[in-house]
């Protein structure tokens, strides 16, 4: 087995000299050998596909004798492509990491096949890690011990013997320093209808760059201290406000944006819409399906009406 490829040889004893002749089989979709190749004078081949593999040795002399070998199966696996390392919690620019003393890096790997596991490489020549070991798809670097630098990357390493192996990822170079990196946010509101305003403001950061970006995607909204949201359509949404100073680090807010709902219906059981002092009357809305009825006098008050009735 191999990642690409395999290279087939007899061993010395059987390859004899100028006199022997070599023909490489490969057994086909119906079950017969048929030959491969057309050079006759090789006793090793590469084989580049899956299959079962065979060669005949034939003594070209007129009196010579002819030999086939037992069959060897062959299986070549696909090649994969080089994996990536993706860092969850931090900001990554050029493969560079900033992270404060106090902080931490969350990574996993994406690109592995399942036939393979991930491998990794961890240079800690500061010596600024506790464990520099990370096993698995997925790590946690943090309690550094001083500032300093460390560098990471990973192959992929195939599950079966003989180990094959990806090339390396590239490298991530992560500079922990003594820079307070911490940001927060404050937000007017989590839930509003569509079309509705929701401020949001960052905490902490301070003498640091804010900047806003939404979803996975990071598609940029703006910079500065605080900023507005405003949508049109429906749905949850995910703000990340990230503080560059030295090193960076950023915080996610989740909003939910509302459709609007259709106002309800109000009607009375008194047909004249009077009653004397002393009696009541009964009001009943309609139409506000999922949604809280609150009931006003039209003093804009909800003292002395009861909000448990619709």
């Amino acid at each position: 087995m191999n990642w690409q490829n395999y290279q087939l040889s007899l061993p010395n004893s059987v390859a004899y000299n100028d006199n022997v002749n070599y023909y490489w089989y490969k057994k086909n979709t119906l079950g017969n050998y048929e030959e491969i190749g057309t050079s006759h004078k090789s006793s090793s081949m590469i084989a580049t596909i899956s299959g079962e593999y065979q060669v005949k040795v034939v003594d070209s002399h007129d009196d010579g004798c002819t030999a086939i070998t037992n069959s060897i199966n062959v299986k070549i696996l696909k090649a994969s492509a080089i994996p990536k390392i993706i860092v969850d919690n931090q900001v990554v620019s050029d493969n560079n990491v900033n992270v404060p003393l106090s902080g931490s890096v969350q990574f996993h790997v994406e690109g592995c096949p399942a036939y393979a596991n991930p491998e990794w490489s961890v240079n800690d020549e500061s010596g600024i890690l506790p464990n520099p070991v990370v096993s698995g798809n997925s790590g946690t670097f943090s309690g550094f011990t001083k500032v300093g630098s460390f560098t990471m990357k990973v192959r992929c390493k195939t599950t079966t013997a003989p180990s094959c192996y990806t090339s390396y990822s590239d490298i991530i170079a992560v500079t922990v320093n003594n820079s307070p990196c911490d940001i927060g946010i404050s937000a007017s509101a989590t839930q509003a209808t569509v079309s509705t305003k929701i401020t949001l403001t960052a905490q902490g950061c301070n003498n640091g760059n804010i900047s806003w970006t939404e979803g996975a995607g990071a598609t940029a909204l703006g910079s500065g201290r605080s900023i507005d949201i405003i949508k049109s359509v429906a749905g949850d949404y995910i703000i990340t406000a990230t503080c560059s100073i030295g090193a960076a680090c950023k915080v996610n807010q989740k909003l939910t944006f509302l459709t609007c709902p259709t106002p309800p219906d109000l009607s009375y059981s008194n047909p004249k819409n009077k009653v004397c002092p002393g009696q009541s009357i009964l009001l009943a809305a309609s139409g506000c399906d999922g949604g809280t009825v609150t009931w006003y006098d039209a003093a804009g008050s909800t003292t002395g009406l009861r909000q448990d009735l619709r």
